[in-house]
């Protein structure tokens, strides 16, 4: 018997730039390197699947994997396209969304569907993806079929719009293709106008539309320093948001994913899961970096105390 004990990010994988500073990043590894750390004591496997150039930051990129225990499997090597870069421009306000400037034709827009990858999803038990790796018609395609070959896992399409890589259809299908949607604030109205779902002037109110319109399980809302919401058909979750002094929002949302899948994995109740998304979301807003080692008291956090 196969045990599905996988749980995968898929999609782009890049190195944000921030000035002078370049970190190896993309939604999808964020999420990994981050859900890796909570859940790797309890037998669960973090597997990236996307693809790096055969060039040194590739290399650079696939060392970082590995020491941080990501299974790199699938992580395919192109041979001409070069790995992925974001030019990154943080806001000074408070609730407002970075820009980010996205090199086109990379690795990762060439994403290919193989044999092995094709087996593989007996394994996933949960799998997230985004908008931005579906800006290529090679990519989406091997995301839906990915999505397509893991009908029993629960599958989270995080958002994440960044223009100009997203269109109407793009969002339609991810979130036809979904378990569980997550989205952001500013792009609640987005998602909405996509498939035609009039905004409400409450957003939770919306939240239900969508819940509803694409028989979801659930939709997370993330709202800054609001914290995280948690929408199902019977309930809304609100959980307690830390205090913390905000040093990048950069990841931010891809630890919040992260701490949405610990949660669910462990079934935890939805009220315990979106405590532990606000703390993982409020921990890496007050570093400099996305993907920095946890504190014990989120590694081995006391489910009494989300």
């Amino acid at each position: 018997m196969i045990h599905q004990n996988t749980i995968v990010g898929i999609g782009e994988t890049l190195f944000d730039v921030i000035g002078s500073q370049r970190a190896l990043a993309g939604a999808p590894l964020n999420f990994c390197v981050m859900v890796n750390q909570l859940l790797q004591s309890t037998g669960f496997v973090t597997a990236i699947v996307s693809a790096v150039g055969n060039d040194k930051q590739g290399a650079n990129a696939r060392c970082q994997l590995a020491n941080a225990s990501i299974d790199t499997t699938h992580l395919q090597t192109h041979p001409t396209l070069p790995t992925g870069e974001a030019r990154i421009r943080e806001s000074i306000e408070d609730d407002a969304e970075c820009s980010f400037d996205i090199l086109p034709n990379v690795a990762w827009d060439d994403l290919r569907w193989t044999v092995p990858l094709q087996k593989f999803t007996k394994q996933v038990s949960c799998v997230v993806y985004g908008t931005l790796p579906q800006r290529s018609a090679p990519s989406r395609q091997t995301i839906y079929k990915f999505l397509s070959a893991c009908p029993n896992a629960i599958r989270i399409f995080d958002v994440n719009l960044r223009d100009p890589h997203y269109d109407a259809e793009i969002i339609r299908d991810g979130c036809n293709a979904a378990t569980i949607l997550k989205l952001n604030f500013h792009e609640l109205s987005t998602v909405a106008e996509a498939d035609n779902i009039r905004s409400h002037q409450d957003p939770l109110a919306t939240c239900r539309r969508l819940l509803e319109h694409f028989s979801l399980s659930a939709v997370v809302l993330t709202a800054s320093n609001k914290g995280t919401t948690i929408v199902t058909a019977d309930q809304t979750y609100t959980g307690k948001i830390p205090h913390v002094v905000v040093q990048s929002s950069v990841g931010a949302g891809d630890a919040c994913t992260a701490g949405i899948v610990a949660g669910l994995t462990l079934n935890l109740e939805f009220a315990r899961v979106v405590g532990l998304a606000n703390r993982m979301g409020a921990w890496i807003a007050s570093n400099n970096a996305p993907n920095v080692a946890l504190p014990d008291d989120l590694l081995n956090f006391d489910i009494a105390d989300i």
